[in-house]
């Protein structure tokens, strides 16, 4: 048996998430059914690995941000401070975010066993999923787990 970290990130409509919690079981299951499909939504797994743990080990070790890496819900101005936060790291220049998927690429390399991983998505995923959510004022639910 192996394990299978999977982390998603997207946009909740205002009107659930004002009704439910993500550190309640019931209340993360509630949150989880009524995310919005479509462009502003990343999901992400990867076999005998936690990608958020690699996400935050390369690009946010610090800050507002590492909390994408648990269950979160964030309204439209708290996802624009890490919105802010990673767009500084990711995007300050072509070769840093290439030294940063590369690191990532690596990471699951190492720890994990999917060959067909995809690094950028991992860099790119949760900034699209931000930037979608505070464009279309959204709130915004992360969630991060092991089966």
């Amino acid at each position: 048996m192996s394990i299978l970290g999977w982390w998603v990130i997207g946009p909740i409509p205002r009107s659930v998430a004002a009704s439910a919690d993500p550190a309640d079981s019931e209340g993360l299951h509630d949150l989880l059914d009524h995310l919005v499909e479509g462009p502003g939504l990343f999901v992400t797994a990867a076999r005998k690995c936690l990608p958020y743990e690699i996400f935050v080990e390369t690009v946010a070790p610090v800050g507002v941000a590492r909390a994408l890496t648990g269950n979160v819900l964030w309204s439209p101005a708290q996802a624009a401070e890490a919105l802010s936060e990673l767009a500084t790291i990711i995007e300050s220049g072509p070769v840093t975010r290439a030294e940063l998927v590369r690191r990532a690429a690596d990471a699951v390399d190492t720890q994990g066993d999917e060959a067909d991983f995809d690094a950028e998505e991992l860099i790119a995923g949760p900034l699209r999923a931000l930037r979608h959510a505070v464009g279309h004022d959204l709130d915004v639910l992360a969630v991060a787990a092991i089966n």
